[in-house]
């Protein structure tokens, strides 16, 4: 079975668990040099470090319709009014021209791994925007880079690596931050997280979302807890992960525009894939916004299924896969080299 998120055997989450690990923070600090990187439990808390420390509190926020609800509770918490915009239904991201309204800070995001255009963030910075860059679905550089294109810039780990949770923020050297991340909660989803790294356990918990419709249900946020360091386990198999090149992907899913969510989730678990409807339930569903203002958005949500990539190493593993999915799904999708026409419902 093919899960959503990455997994290590049985035998190597036992090893790892007793094995000495390695110091995931040198290695990271290595890749963002000019850089101050900080670790904390989660995607979310990573952006709330990123807006204390860049002062953005009380301040008007663009960013897209179509997102995660889970950030929702860390801009109320730092009172952010957000400025939502549609997006372009090729991209799943704003178009250029979406970012008339003037806001004090925007947040680009780099939908299902596709790296947002630059000149969009250049004109943003042009203009005085603070640009925060949520790299959520990108994998970690496997080389340095000297320099990001926003002013600051976060991961969710999990996404793309074999480990329970965590953030990265990344924020130029000179940017003091007088955070104190506290101590993480431990809560269902947290011990959930742990166990998902075993391909069986993913897979059980995974049929258990689909027959109990738990994709369906989800409409309000999590609760956030506040800022807090990566847990310890995690750090553990974080350590592991970044020592262990072949761990390495280059996205973190795919999208596939299909005519009905479950029937295609179905048919795809059918053939050993575990696909998810990211996000079927966008941040705009949690808020008092008219969502006609957003058809684009609410399209998308309603048809965009994702299927896993961190498997995927090289053209043959595509090739693959490619015909795997064509074969689940002969209808609606056409290819990974077909940018247009995958994103059109057949």
């Amino acid at each position: 079975m093919i899960t959503f998120h990455p997994t290590i055997p049985f035998r190597t989450y036992i090893r790892r668990l007793i094995t000495r690990p390695h110091d995931p923070e040198p290695r990271l600090s290595a890749l963002f040099p000019g850089h101050s990187i900080t670790l904390t439990d989660s995607g979310r808390s990573a952006l709330a470090l990123i807006i204390e420390t860049l002062n953005l509190e009380h301040k008007r926020m663009a960013l897209p319709a179509f997102l995660c609800n889970n950030i929702l509770p860390v801009l109320k918490h730092y009172n952010i009014e957000p400025v939502f915009l549609d997006i372009d239904p090729l991209t799943y991201q704003p178009a250029e021209s979406a970012y008339e309204t003037p806001c004090d800070a925007a947040l680009i995001v780099a939908t299902y791994g596709k790296l947002p255009n630059p000149s969009i963030i250049q004109s943003l910075r042009n203009r005085g925007t603070i640009v925060i860059e949520d790299w959520a679905h990108v994998a970690l550089p496997t080389t340095p880079i000297d320099r990001i294109d926003g002013d600051a810039r976060y991961y969710s780990l999990s996404k793309t690596l074999p480990v329970p949770d965590g953030g990265l923020a990344i924020i130029p050297k000179g940017h003091v931050s007088g955070s104190t991340l506290g101590h993480p909660h431990t809560t269902f989803t947290s011990i959930k997280d742990v166990k998902k790294l075993m391909p069986f356990a993913a897979t059980t918990i995974a049929l258990a979302r689909f027959f109990f419709s738990q994709n369906k249900v989800a409409s309000h946020p999590p609760a956030w807890h506040g800022l807090a360091h990566l847990r310890r386990i995690s750090r553990r198999f974080l350590g592991h992960a970044l020592a262990s090149q072949n761990e390495r992907s280059s996205a973190y899913c795919h999208p596939i525009r299909v005519n009905d969510l479950r029937t295609a989730q179905g048919r795809l678990f059918k053939n050993n894939i575990i696909a998810e409807p990211l996000w079927n339930h966008p941040i705009i569903e949690a808020t008092e916004i008219d969502r006609s203002q957003f058809p684009n958005t609410i399209e998308a949500a309603q048809h965009t299924l994702c299927v896993p990539l961190w498997h995927v190493r090289t053209g043959n593993d595509t090739r693959a896969y490619e015909q795997k999915l064509k074969h689940a799904l002969p209808n609606e999708f056409r290819g990974f080299g077909e940018e247009a026409s995958r994103n059109e419902l057949p």
